[in-house]
């Protein structure tokens, strides 16, 4: 009877040890991830913002090309206000993937959190059990 006792709390420990390890796992994937998107929107926005260059460039060009002065206070109020939403453009793309970034990583220590609870649960039960096996 010992060793069967002994082996249901191996057996127990182990599978405590599992699940806090497949949390911590889960917590490392999710922060992972997260870092990985906060770089994919950090290029989205540098991609954006050379192209955003580009248009504002040939925008000029234009005004130029068609004999408007480009000092005139209607080609430089709208080169200015599409600078401005350009980099509101710009802004939202960092800021929508932090955020989603940080879901994601919070998402993990959720994860995590769970997992070592139910650890502790399992360990609780040990505890309970073994009380009632006979030694």
């Amino acid at each position: 009877m010992f060793f069967l006792a002994l082996l249901s709390a191996a057996t127990m420990v182990y599978g405590a040890y599992s699940q806090y390890e497949s949390g911590q796992e889960a917590k490392d994937i999710a922060n992972t991830n997260a870092a990985r998107q906060k770089t994919e929107s950090t290029e989205a926005a540098r991609r954006l913002k050379l192209q955003q260059e580009s248009t504002l460039s040939e925008a000029r060009a234009r005004a130029a090309a068609s004999g408007i002065s480009p000092q005139s206070s209607t080609v430089v109020t709208y080169l200015d206000e599409m600078q401005k939403n350009f980099k509101s453009e710009q802004d939202w793309i960092k800021k929508s993937g932090t955020s989603a970034a940080d879901i994601q990583a919070r998402q993990g220590e959720y994860q995590a959190r769970q997992a070592t609870a139910g650890a502790w649960g399992t360990i609780a039960n040990l505890a309970d059990n073994a009380s009632k096996w006979e030694w």
